[in-house]
């Protein structure tokens, strides 16, 4: 018999060695694709959480300072999953001043944990964000912010939104109320 017919143990390593390091690097090209996928997807999955704060901020930054209920908000206050405000509304046409609006931003429980955000503009509710993780007293909804000036107090918006599929998120926004 040839003793040089055949693999050795030796060449069976080596080629077993090289061919994992080789396996493993091609590997990480194999699950790039699916992890941008994932991660474009929870970019995406905050979008309907943003848009509603913002809207929260428009609404806040035209609010007349006088009808916001300062001494109920939290952390001195107990409502901590609803604001109510008016702003003032003006005729397109003309600039006349017509009656305020009657704002009120509340959270409406839809399970034990989660609910949505809700906007009632003079009686209409429409519901501005589902997916929305109960407030309490540690993350409430809206609160009064230290942070404010002579010039005007600072309300924070916090919403702890939660869309399928995707880790909870944490929207936090500021809002300057003119005094």
């Amino acid at each position: 018999m040839d003793k040089e017919a055949g693999v050795t143990l030796i060449e069976l390593i080596i080629f077993g060695s090289i061919a994992a390091v080789l396996g493993m690097l091609f590997s990480q090209y194999l699950i790039k694709p699916g992890q941008m996928t994932a991660q474009l997807i929870h970019s995406n999955a905050s979008q309907p959480g943003l848009r509603a704060c913002d809207q929260f901020v428009t609404d806040l930054r035209e609010a007349d300072p006088v009808s916001i209920p300062w001494n109920t908000l939290s952390p001195n206050g107990t409502h901590y999953t609803e604001i109510s405000f008016a702003k003032q509304a003006y005729d397109p046409a003309t600039g006349a001043p017509l009656a305020p609006e009657n704002i009120q931003y509340l959270y409406q429980p839809s399970t034990l944990i989660s609910g949505s955000l809700v906007r009632i503009d003079n009686g209409t509710t429409t519901v501005i964000l589902a997916n929305v993780d109960a407030p309490n007293a540690n993350a409430p909804l809206v609160q009064e912010s230290d942070a404010g000036s002579a010039a005007g107090k600072m309300i924070q918006i916090m919403l702890l939104y939660q869309p399928p599929n995707c880790p909870v998120y944490r929207l936090i926004r500021k809002v300057a109320v003119r005094s």
